[in-house]
């Protein structure tokens, strides 16, 4: 156990972003008895805790809170579990094992996890988070694929919930461990996972495709669902403002296909569309390749696609994939994770930046995200020079304005980041009767509230 004042604990307690909030002491079990002698001590000695997966999550959910004398258990060794089993299509894994390490495995074996995100997280974070990502239209979250979960709550015994299946089908009674999958962190800590797993695709087509407005981005999302929904793998959307970001901090290596001078005729949306199959025919990419272009041409001739450009597709998603690195380097942000209904996802957009406008003046609003499925990352950048206490001022009352409208737009505040200190004001406005029920929940499994950053109480 490494303790704080005594041990460099830097790494554990800090987030993503670099916001840091000092952890009392690090435990790092290596596999499930270490797991259940820390709860052990920690339920003895009302030592309240959060656990800690690859410290991907930017809602602090992983980190200790912020005047609370928490410690951190860390997952990073916790890995030494990774069984495949290819008739079944599942892999069982230990709670650290990363994403990329476990997709590489799976690959041999002609599988994937198809959770595709800018980061590389671990099994157990991503079960926490319930995490979503690209290519979520085609294979859905993190909850489809859990099959089975191992759990240790966090009461006097440490207990195991043993709920490590392979099965697809078991009705033998309600299925607990839906209620770990997505709950950041705040009911128990799940040590290993069996998740069901997609054969590999085989063949790829991708392109970008300019388009005039926010309409026209669900129109055309409705012709390719409509004539090829069973290939559409991924939607995504870079606004102008994201757009411009990236030109400015374009990493090396990434192919720009603008005019690199003229950012004025960047046009409003660029939409990252991809269509792949696990079909290993040997026709099949040129197929998709004609299919993809036949639709695009369709979107031209109905006026709703301006432009498109073709490519590799780890070159095209590497553009899609600098948006937020190039958005983070235009000053101190503020990143909302919001979901709404695909009907609704445009008209909403208009009113978070009419908000932005009159609630921070002295801010820039810039978004992407995968609307194919309702969902949009809505940053919001301040300037480098503008005063912290100002500023820090501007984004609680965005904060809260934001929250509200997401709320009244029967939307959803966090998409795929999961709940913590970050967006716990917003979780305050959720039923009085679903907060009841949550905190029940909590005092079941976690008696003397010991673990998580946030309160479900």
């Amino acid at each position: 156990m490494l303790i704080a004042g005594r041990d460099d604990t830097i790494r554990y307690d800090t987030d993503v972003l670099g916001r840091r909030s000092p952890a009392s002491w690090v435990a790092r079990p290596k596999g499930l008895e270490d797991v259940r002698s820390i709860v052990r001590w920690a339920y003895a000695e009302r030592a309240e805790f959060v656990v800690q997966g690859a410290n991907t999550g930017p809602v602090l959910a992983g980190v200790p809170r912020a005047g609370r004398h928490q410690g951190v258990v860390s997952m990073e060794l916790c890995r030494s579990m990774i069984e495949i089993d290819v008739p079944n299509r599942t892999v069982t894994a230990s709670a650290g094992v990363d994403l990329d390490s476990l997709n590489v495995l799976l690959a041999r074996n002609g599988l994937t996890l198809p959770i595709d995100l800018g980061a590389n997280p671990s099994v157990g974070g991503m079960v926490a988070a319930n995490t979503g990502g690209a290519r979520l239209i085609r294979h859905g979250d993190v909850r489809r694929h859990v099959l089975g979960l191992e759990v240790v709550l966090p009461d006097a015994h440490a207990t195991v919930l043993p709920l490590l299946r392979r099965l697809r089908k078991d009705n033998r009674g309600p299925d607990l461990k839906h209620l770990f999958i997505g709950s950041s962190g705040t009911l128990g800590i799940v040590t290993a996972a069996v998740l069901s797993v997609d054969p590999l695709a085989r063949h790829v087509a991708t392109a970008l495709v300019a388009v005039h407005d926010g309409d026209d981005v669900l129109r055309f999302l409705t012709l390719l669902e409509a004539r090829a929904m069973e290939h559409l793998a991924a939607y995504e959307m870079l606004s102008r403002p994201t757009l411009e970001a990236i030109a400015k901090h374009l990493p090396s290596g990434i192919r720009w296909p603008f005019e690199p001078s003229r950012t004025s005729d960047l046009p409003p949306f660029l939409i990252l569309v991809e269509l792949s199959t696990s079909d290993s025919a040997n026709d099949r990419h040129q197929t998709l390749e004609d299919d993809l272009t036949t639709l695009v041409g369709e979107g031209s001739a109905l006026g709703w696609v301006t432009d498109a450009w073709f490519g590799r597709p780890a070159t095209l998603w590497a553009l899609r994939h600098a948006a937020i690195t190039a958005l983070h380097q235009e000053g101190p942000m503020v990143a909302f994770d919001l979901s709404v209904p695909r009907s609704q996802l445009f008209e909403t957009r208009d009113q978070i930046i009419a908000l932005v406008a009159g609630s921070a003046p002295h801010a820039r609003y810039a978004d992407f995200g995968h609307v194919g499925d309702g969902g949009i990352h809505s940053i919001v950048i301040w300037p480098q020079e503008m005063h912290a206490e100002r500023r820090d001022d501007e984004q609680d009352r965005l904060r809260d304005a934001m929250y509200h409208l997401i709320a009244a737009a029967d939307g959803a505040f966090s998409a795929e980041h999961g709940l913590g200190p970050e967006n716990e004001s917003a979780f305050r406005r959720s039923s009085p009767d679903v907060r009841d029920a949550q905190a029940a929940l909590k005092a079941l499994f976690d008696p003397r509230r010991i673990l998580g950053a946030v309160d479900l109480s």
